[in-house]
């Protein structure tokens, strides 16, 4: 059974809507517990300009639950999340076990939402890698697609997107690089940059192209990432920017999401069935494209086997 605003406790239902009237989209970064923080994010920008349908409530109070039981730890370039009920139990009154069965019933409800939302926005030829078979669920019953594939149905709609980095050389923190894209909605133009920005690390005089953040209300995908580069490396935060520059944004975000895994699980890690998704030719096409992603990781700096210009922890959307 679908879950319904009126099962959802009185108090989160008033403190969602209350933020985001206020803008404050980054108070929607649902923990969920598969791979689909990027659809999220497409969604809640999305929203921010739309009139909302009574799904689409349900949808905002639900990414608002589970982002007030999130725990982040961030160690270096390592990003974790973990589940509190505390929130649940602490502001609504519930008991530990009540708070952990709804949350386990809103990641599952919301999993369907964002797994939905994909094959809804998916054009024609990627659809049967985004729905029907290429659609698996956990042992929880959470919903997933394809990562590599969920990414290229959101890019097609998403016009300003952050990637904000932490830069590492030798394994030491240097400082942090954020370059704003953005482009006319729906079109197949590239990326362009709007605005980049750099800090060094901590007691250090910051250095920042001026005044240039934040530059709006607006809502924009926000691309939390690293970068490790070796402690030869004798080139400064500024190149790290140029080098961004030097490769298309699409091609830097779908080189991450293809050497993802594809669905996340505790079970043994599930493979794209490609020969039992559409036509032989088009699944093939699309098998193709996904190890030239593959390999394109590794070659610019995208993967765990080189880390060297960026690679992505989290995607969330918020206000810049």
């Amino acid at each position: 059974m679908s879950l319904s605003i009126s099962e959802l406790p009185t108090v989160v239902v008033q403190e969602a809507f209350a933020a985001f009237e206020s803008k404050e989209y980054e108070k929607f970064d649902a923990l969920v517990g598969e791979n689909a923080c990027q659809v999220r994010a497409a969604k809640i920008c999305k929203l921010a300009s739309t009139s909302l349908s009574e799904q689409d409530r349900i949808f905002l109070v639900s990414s608002y639950l589970l982002s007030q039981i999130k725990r982040v730890e961030v160690k270096e370039h390592t990003y974790t999340e973990r589940m509190d009920p505390r929130y649940l139990v602490d502001t609504c009154g519930m008991s530990k076990t009540k708070a952990n069965l709804l949350i386990l019933r809103v990641q599952k409800e919301l999993s369907s939402m964002s797994a939905d939302y994909v094959a809804q926005s998916a054009k024609s030829s990627l659809k049967p890698f985004v729905s029907g078979q290429a659609r698996l669920q956990d042992m929880h019953g959470r919903s997933m697609v394809p990562c590599y594939f969920s990414v290229k149905t959101i890019l097609r709609e998403q016009e300003r997107i952050l990637l904000a980095c932490k830069q590492f050389k030798g394994g030491i923190y240097v400082g942090d690089w954020n370059v704003l894209f953005e482009r006319p909605k729906k079109t197949k133009e590239p990326y362009q940059i709007k605005a980049e920005a750099f800090v060094k690390k901590i007691g250090e005089k910051p250095s920042i192209n001026p005044d240039l953040f934040p530059l709006s209300e607006s809502p924009a995908m926000v691309i939390v990432g690293y970068s490790l580069r070796p402690e030869e490396d004798s080139n400064g935060l500024e190149d790290c920017i140029s080098r961004i520059k030097e490769v298309p944004l699409k091609t830097i975000f779908l080189a991450n999401a293809a050497q993802h895994m594809q669905y996340a699980s505790t079970q043994k890690q599930a493979e794209i069935l490609f020969d039992s998704l559409g036509s032989k030719e088009i699944a093939y096409k699309q098998q193709q494209k996904m190890e030239e992603h593959r390999q394109i990781a590794d070659k610019i700096g995208c993967s765990a086997k080189n880390p060297s210009l960026f690679c992505i922890d989290h995607i969330f959307c918020a206000k810049v």
